[in-house]
């Protein structure tokens, strides 16, 4: 399960599971039983978890980047198509 959210609609995370879930888990030992089998199901708060959201976080950033370092080259670009267009514009009044 990769979803970012708790099956009760809130935002999954450590501090979420086990203290502000609407469903009172640790209070009951059926409660931990359940606990431990949702960490063991969704993989909350393990390690693979942290490190697929941060490799998540990573990727997203990576590409958020990639497309502003293409929109600046493309801008770049068009400019200075825009100063050789002025520039042989330029030539052909004098020319006349």
């Amino acid at each position: 399960m990769n979803s970012p959210l708790c099956s009760c609609g809130s935002i999954q995370s450590p501090e979420h599971l086990i203290l502000s879930c609407k469903w009172p888990l640790l209070s009951t030992k059926t409660g931990i039983e359940a606990t431990i089998a949702y960490i063991d199901q969704t993989k909350i708060s393990t390690k693979a978890w942290h490190m697929s959201s941060l490799a998540e976080e990573t990727e997203e950033s990576e590409e958020v980047e990639e497309t502003e370092e293409t929109e600046e080259a493309e801008e770049a670009e068009e400019a200075e198509d825009g100063v050789e267009a002025g520039e042989i514009e330029e030539a052909e009044e004098v020319e006349e």
